[in-house]
């Protein structure tokens, strides 16, 4: 129960930081925004699987808005998402996007595998709730600045 109060404590600061204060009103307009963004940015880096979402009638904000909203609280294990907030508190709500395609890169080629709607829904939120390591996911796609900073101090 305290860390529980300690996360909202942590949520609140950083809500009130980082983001502007349409982010979480009534109808989410600066989360939308960054939906969409997101979803150009999918559009280009990932575009199999957005026109495969787009076929099966998956709106990418269904599985993506959680993420951003609660900066992957409940999304992901929870020491994976004190690792992204650790990149979020380095380098700032830009980390949301790279995180998030990284999870959807990740999960292309079994989506691609899907037609169902719920399913694929499914796919991001129960597996990745269990499944993702820590350390790959910043290593391999994020806070590529402080890996290669980490990793020149240790030559």
């Amino acid at each position: 129960l305290n860390i529980i109060r300690h996360i909202f404590r942590f949520l609140v600061a950083v809500t009130e930081c980082y983001f502007p204060e349409s982010y979480y009103d009534r109808s989410l307009t600066g989360a939308q925004a960054d939906q969409l963004i997101l979803n150009e940015i999918a559009k280009q880096k990932l575009p199999l699987l957005m026109e495969h979402l787009k076929l099966c009638d998956v709106e990418l904000p269904v599985i993506t808005l959680t993420w951003f909203i609660t900066l992957f609280y409940n999304s992901v294990p929870f020491e994976t998402m004190l690792r992204i907030w650790d990149c979020f508190l380095l380098e700032g709500p830009k980390v949301l996007y790279r995180f998030s395609l990284a999870f959807l890169d990740a999960f292309q080629k079994t989506v691609l595998n899907i037609t169902d709607n719920i399913s694929i829904i499914n796919v991001f939120k129960k597996t990745l709730e269990v499944t993702y390591d820590a350390d790959t996911i910043v290593q391999v796609r994020c806070c590529r600045r402080l890996y290669y900073m980490n990793t020149l101090l240790l030559l």
